[in-house]
C-alpha cells in the first residue's frame, strides 16, 4: 500500500477508537455517526486499492467495515496488503475479434449471396425469383441459403419457394401412390418406376433432409427393386439402383448394379463416374484411375471433368 494511503487507513482506525469511546461514555449518536464517515472513508480508499469501480463493490466492503468494527478494516488492511496490485481485475469474458469474412461467389447468377455482398436487395430478389423455374441441387441449395438472409422479405421468398417445390414434388408422389393402389397387375412396373424416380428426384435434389432423407432413400430403393421384378433387364432401372445405393452408403451393392446397368447396354461413359465413386468409397482407388480414364460426356469445366483432370 501506498504511504498516503496508510496514513488514510490508520485516521480511519483513529475514528473507529474515537468512535468505541465515544460509545463506553455514553455518547450512542455521535459513535454512530463517526462509526458510519470511517466506513465510508475506508470502502473508498480499498474500493481503490482493489481496482473495484463498481457501487457493488462499494457497497460490500462498506458493509464489512460497519458491521465488523474495528476488526473489519485490519481485515481489509491485512487483505490489501497481501494482494498484489493489478492481480485481481476481473478477466474478460470476451474478447472482439475482426474476422474477415471468407470471398464467396460473386460471379453466381443464383447465389444470393454474391448479390448480398452488393447491397442490393432487390437484386436478391430478382436472383431468387429467377429459380422459380428451376428443379436441379444447385438450385435448392441456394433457395436454402437464401432462407439465412438477413433481409426477412428475401427470407420469406426463398421458403415460399422452396415450399411450392416441395409441395409439388410430394403432389405428384401422392397422385402416383393412389394410382398405384387401382393400377391393373400389367401396369405395377410403369407406376413403381415412376415412384422409385420420384422419390429419387427429392432426395437428388435436396428436398428432403435429415429422417426424410433416409425414408425417401428408402422407398426409392424399394421402388426399384419392385419395377426390377417387373422388367429385370432395364439398364435405366439398374442405374438408378446404383445412384440410389450411392447415397446410402453402399458402394458394394452399388457397384453391382452399375455393372449389371453396363452389360444390359447402358454406355461406359455414363456408368463410368459411378463406378469411380463407388471404387473410391470402397478404397479401391486403382479402380478409381481406370473408370475415369474412360471417355465421357461432360460439360469442361464440371465438377465431373475436374475431377476425372485429378485422377487422370
Amino acid at each position: 500500500m501506498r504511504p498516503l494511503r496508510v496514513i488514510a487507513v490508520l485516521l480511519a482506525l483513529v475514528c473507529e477508537g474515537i468512535a468505541g469511546i465515544a460509545l463506553m461514555r455514553g455518547f450512542g449518536i455521535p459513535a454512530l455517526f463517526v462509526h458510519v464517515a470511517a466506513s465510508g472513508w475506508t470502502a473508498a480508499l480499498f474500493r481503490r486499492a482493489f481496482e473495484d469501480h463498481t457501487h457493488v463493490g462499494f457497497a460490500l466492503i462498506f458493509a464489512t467495515a460497519f458491521f465488523v468494527p474495528f476488526l473489519g478494516t485490519l481485515g481489509l488492511v491485512a487483505v490489501a496488503a497481501s494482494t498484489p496490485r493489478g492481480t485481481t481485475a476481473p478477466e474478460r469474458d470476451c474478447v472482439r475479434t475482426r474476422i474477415p469474412r471468407p470471398p464467396e461467389m460473386v460471379d453466381s447468377p443464383i447465389s444470393p449471396v454474391g448479390c448480398r455482398q452488393a447491397g442490393e436487395r432487390q437484386a436478391r430478389i430478382e436472383a431468387l425469383t429467377a429459380l422459380r423455374g428451376r428443379s436441379d441441387p444447385a438450385a435448392i441449395a441456394a433457395l436454402r441459403q437464401a432462407m439465412e438472409d438477413r433481409d426477412e422479405d428475401v427470407r420469406l421468398l426463398a421458403h415460399a419457394l422452396l415450399e411450392a417445390k416441395n409441395r409439388a414434388a410430394w403432389r405428384e408422389i401422392d397422385a402416383a401412390n393412389g394410382a398405384l393402389d387401382r393400377a391393373p397387375q400389367r401396369r405395377l412396373g410403369s407406376i413403381h418406376r415412376r415412384l422409385a424416380s420420384q422419390y429419387w428426384e427429392v432426395a437428388w435434389l435436396g428436398l428432403a433432409q435429415g429422417e426424410c432423407l433416409d425414408h425417401a432413400l428408402g422407398t426409392a430403393r424399394r421402388h426399384t427393386m419392385m419395377a426390377l421384378d417387373q422388367d429385370p433387364r432395364s439398364a435405366s432401372l439398374h442405374l438408378l439402383l446404383g445412384r440410389i445405393e450411392l447415397r446410402l452408403g453402399a458402394p458394394e451393392r452399388a457397384e453391382a448394379a452399375l455393372l449389371r446397368a453396363r452389360d444390359l447396354g447402358l454406355p461406359a461413359g455414363v456408368a463410368a463416374p459411378y463406378l469411380a465413386e463407388a471404387a473410391f468409397l470402397r478404397r479401391r482407388f486403382d479402380l478409381v484411375r481406370s473408370h475415369l480414364a474412360m471417355p465421357a460426356r461432360a460439360t469442361p469445366g464440371g465438377a465431373a471433368a475436374r475431377v476425372r483432370r485429378y485422377w487422370t
